[in-house]
């Protein structure tokens, strides 16, 4: 046990050291205005944007970009592996490097991983994660959310304890 600790514990030293050396995002990747009140308004707009992983290197990641998203309208980002659409949405989040061009949110943005960030906790907890428990905002979560059948397949339920990382769920209960 001494011995997982120790390697569990310089595996965690590494990737802090990592994250507080890293460089900063650049400060000027995007241009945050007021929401769009109409609907048809424009609230993503990406003009001959390029866009690099590394700002040191000459490799572009998205080359001379542009979209526009609208208030109220679905858009939907599809391609094959490696296509670049995880990228495309790191740029419009300002992760990536902008080379040149010109990107404009207005509003606000939500983001959901693709990998889930699972505590080692009941079910509940993961999905109340650290806030005041409200019962009935909890059960219109669950109800929106489509979990009642998944809570039925669970041994306890939402109190199941979900394992480190969320090894006793499946990858779409996660």
């Amino acid at each position: 046990m001494v011995i997982t600790s120790i390697v569990e514990a310089s595996v965690a030293v590494g990737r802090l050291t990592s994250f507080l050396a890293a460089e900063e995002l650049q400060p000027n990747a995007i241009t945050i205005k007021p929401a769009p009140e109409e609907m048809g308004e424009e609230t993503v707009i990406v003009r001959d944007a390029t866009f690099s992983w590394n700002r040191h290197e000459n490799k572009h990641a998205l080359k001379e970009i542009d979209y526009t998203a609208y208030k109220g309208e679905l858009s939907c980002v599809v391609g094959r592996v490696g296509a670049g659409k995880s990228s495309f949405l790191s740029s419009i989040l300002g992760d990536l490097w902008k080379v040149k061009g010109e990107v404009e949110v207005r509003g606000t943005i939500a983001y959901a991983s693709q990998q889930s960030w699972i505590l080692n906790a009941t079910v509940k907890e993961n999905i109340v994660f650290g806030y005041r428990y409200d019962s009935e905002f909890y059960e219109r979560t669950v109800k929106a959310c489509a979990l009642i059948d998944d809570f039925a397949q669970l041994p306890d339920g939402d109190e199941t304890v979900v394992g480190e990382r969320g090894i006793s769920l499946s990858g779409g209960q996660k």
